[in-house]
């Protein structure tokens, strides 16, 4: 009896055993094609929203449901306009027309309501469709905003690209760099205070944009070859006169120009930098963006592994040197004063890596933060406070 009852259970520690290796290699087998599966799925969808050029193009995503006075309630369409439910100050655009409106008054899940400012072209009526623009600004911003302006060209080494100067009365340029598959006019908050202050403003483009000559990669570098551009802008701004030069950056623009400050010999003549939601570790942009996103059938967020694993795929595919576009790592190297503004509320680029930044180089930047306000709105939440700290950075320079 005794022999029976020791030999039963060592038959059935066995059989555990052997379900349990089975187990772990089902595990294993289903860990691999999930990660190499969803990892390859996720490096094709980088690569199409990240690394691939896409022009500019106005999109009506939305639709005037309802006008009382002064009172315009707008509602969300399909696919949605990502800046309906921005808060601050913002643009209204239709075929036809152009409205800058106030803050949201009021607001559901799929409206919004906020005052009109100001009106310009046709009339807007109920059932327009409408493209919501944080931008604000038209496109004859240079009105807008009370200014001159001109359309200039600057030689590169890829060929010819535009670029847009107000002239000023400084010696000091403030050369802008708009973000990822915009435009100059979205620089033109900052540009039209700077303009305002007296500097003359060039507003340029960069390889990649619509209608300018293209990366020979065929991708977005996000600064590791675009720093050139912006070098042959800041010569094109010294045979013009520049005895120094401000340079400003908006998201992606940053990652251009730390690389050209790390990069360029004309960077000496560079006195102070203005970031406003600056992109400049594109590897934490992307892990920041994809836990945001949900993996399909499965419905759950995307876990940093799985963002780590497509970022791995899309280096190998892509040629994409992670570290390289880590402007952040390289603090040390810093020697220019650099002012940062970041809404807190930023779904696209962390608001952490400005701080990382902030907090490696306490002694050159200076981090300003806007509660509630996302990605490149901060002068949209808070204009008089933008101005402000605007003013007393360069007064600082």
């Amino acid at each position: 009896m005794s022999r029976r009852n020791t030999e039963v259970p060592r038959v059935g520690v066995k059989k555990r055993h052997r379900w349990l290796r089975v187990l772990l290699w089902v595990l294993v087998v289903l860990g691999l094609v999930f990660y190499a599966g969803g990892g390859w799925y996720f490096a094709d969808q980088l690569r199409a929203d990240a690394f691939e050029p896409r022009p500019f193009e106005r999109e009506y995503r939305a639709t005037i449901s309802s006008i009382d006075g002064d009172m315009v309630s707008i509602a969300q369409g399909d696919p949605a306009d990502a800046a309906l439910s921005d808060p601050g100050v913002m643009g209204l655009v239709w075929d036809g027309g152009y409205a800058t409106v106030s803050d949201i008054v009021d607001q559901t899940d799929t409206e919004v309501t906020r005052m009109i400012t100001s009106i310009e072209g046709d009339p807007v009526v109920v059932g327009t469709p409408v493209d919501v623009d944080s931008w604000y600004y038209p496109d004859d911003f240079a009105s807008a905003l009370g200014v001159e302006a001109e359309e200039i060209i600057f030689q590169t080494t890829l060929g010819d690209m535009d670029a847009v100067f107000i002239p000023g009365t400084s010696n000091t340029w403030a050369v802008l760099v708009h973000g990822k598959d915009a435009i100059p006019r979205e620089t033109m908050r900052l540009g039209g205070l700077l303009a305002e202050a007296g500097y003359p403003v060039l507003a340029i483009t960069h390889r990649n944009d619509q209608g300018q000559p293209a990366d020979p990669s065929g991708f977005h570098q996000y600064g590791a070859s675009e720093w050139e551009d912006l070098e042959a802008a800041v010569r094109y701004a010294q045979n013009q006169g520049a005895e120094q030069i401000v340079l400003g950056g908006l998201s992606t623009g940053g990652a251009l120009i730390l690389s050209f400050l790390e990069n360029s010999d004309e960077a000496a003549q560079v006195s102070g930098v203005v970031f406003d939601s600056p992109n400049i570790n594109f590897g934490a942009t992307v892990t920041h963006v994809a836990a945001r996103r949900k993996i399909p059938l499965i419905g759950l967020p995307v876990p940093s592994s799985l963002a780590w694993v497509a970022k791995t795929i899309g280096s190998w595919r892509l040629g994409v040197d992670w570290q390289e576009i880590d402007y952040v790592s390289r603090a040390d190297q810093l020697d220019i004063p650099i002012l940062i503004f970041h809404g807190t509320e930023d779904q696209s680029v962390p608001i952490e890596t400005s701080r990382d930044l902030a907090e490696a180089r306490p002694d050159l930047v200076t981090l300003v933060e806007f509660e509630g306000a996302e990605h490149v709105g901060s002068w949209n939440v808070d204009q008089e406070r933008y101005e402000e700290e605007l003013q007393l950075f360069l007064k600082g320079l």
